[in-house]
């Protein structure tokens, strides 16, 4: 069992088996398993443990993971998964911003490649900056190798409309991304009323 004090709450539980049979091609073979565990309940994390630039940001929720390690000689080959529910993610200061009713699922089933299988899932409730707000989230994805993060659809509610994600792939190292947001319905009051305009009608 592995706990760290950057990750309060979190438990990596490991067991592994290690055999030898010299009338196989590669005689010693090895099986690695683990699992995430939360064994006393949520408890808030600061993000600043995985990333310094993330030091305002906290997240609570229900984490579970597992994986598993085949070695055979010089090869080798595993498989991860991580789930997300109830998940909140805060940022402390101004504006106000963060993330209700996060959800997640995530299989990469071909390590060491880091591509997920398609159609992972991200939802989530409510997110918000300031007076902004938008409900209703929801995601398919891929994580390919480089990594990037190609989004096959999404969708959210915004302004008692909806606003759809077009599909593209979002690379880290690149300077811009484009997104192309379609709108469908999206009120004119309450557009303007997030941006301030109080007494806006019609």
């Amino acid at each position: 069992q592995v706990t760290s004090g950057a990750l309060p709450g979190l438990r990596l539980e490991t067991r592994g088996r290690l055999q030898v049979d010299p009338a196989q091609a590669s005689p010693l073979t090895a099986r690695l398993e683990a699992s995430l565990q939360q064994p006393g309940g949520p408890r808030p994390i600061s993000l600043a443990s995985l990333n310094p630039d993330w030091a305002d940001w906290s997240f609570t929720g229900r984490l579970a993971g597992h994986g598993s390690w085949d070695q055979g000689g010089s090869v080798g080959s595993g498989r991860a998964g991580l789930e997300i529910l109830d998940g909140r993610l805060d940022r402390a200061g101004s504006p106000v911003m963060g993330v209700e009713g996060l959800s997640l699922k995530l299989a990469l089933p071909d390590l060491p490649s880091l591509r997920s299988a398609p159609r992972q899932t991200l939802a989530w409730t409510r997110v918000f900056a300031g007076d902004l707000a938008a409900t209703d989230g929801q995601a398919l994805f891929q994580v390919e190798p480089g990594p990037v993060l190609f989004l096959e659809d999404g969708r959210f509610r915004w302004c008692d409309g909806t606003v759809q994600v077009a599909a593209t792939r979002l690379d880290p190292a690149a300077p811009v991304q484009d997104i192309v947001l379609i709108g469908d319905r999206i009120k004119i009051v309450p557009l303007l009323a997030q941006f301030g305009i109080a007494r806006a009608e019609g």
